[in-house]
């Protein structure tokens, strides 16, 4: 004989409210309409960005045009003078890996702590913008075309400096 189980089944009305009344039911019930019922937007939930697999295609073209251009000592200076970039942005990201651990270090609250992390995120953009203007300066003087920033970015990007009454980090730490 098989042992009973302690619990007993509810009555199918009572079984439906308690399923329609779980999280996982209200959560269903409230996230918006399912796919397909708004016109509007895109079936996938992070349509691509950027562009397209022929503007890309045509990019790498353009690209290896200008390449073919140069002559093997100059590629040699091109990548040279890349190199270069990238050791000064590792270099000064070094030294700000210090300036930001002893940020954190001496954050004696919550809003000092935020502080630092504004910092840290200000500065890795600011790096972010110089490599980029760097980088353009060097593709411009071997002739190499134009990078066309992606959708949302660039000088009227989404990019916000902070705001002047924010918090700055502890007292004598920069």
């Amino acid at each position: 004989m098989a042992p009973q189980s302690s619990r007993r089944a509810l009555p199918l009305p009572l079984a439906l409210v308690a399923l329609l009344s779980s999280p996982l039911a209200v959560i269903a019930q409230t996230s918006g309409p399912p796919p397909g019922d708004n016109p509007g937007r895109s079936e996938r939930p992070n349509p691509p960005q950027g562009p397209s697999k022929e503007a890309r295609e045509a990019n790498l073209k353009r690209e290896a045009e200008a390449m073919a251009k140069l002559s093997v000592a100059q590629r040699k200076a091109y990548f040279q003078a890349r190199q270069d970039v990238q050791r000064q942005l590792f270099n000064k990201r070094l030294v700000d890996l210090k300036r930001f651990g002893q940020c954190y270090e001496q954050a004696p609250s919550l809003t000092a702590i935020q502080a630092c992390q504004q910092l840290e995120r200000t500065s890795w953009k600011q790096d972010r913008r110089q490599t980029m203007e760097q980088v353009l300066k060097i593709r411009q003087r071997f002739g190499f075309p134009a990078l066309t920033p992606p959708p949302g970015r660039g000088p009227d990007g989404g990019w916000k400096p902070p705001h002047k009454d924010q918090e700055g980090p502890p007292a004598g730490v920069l």
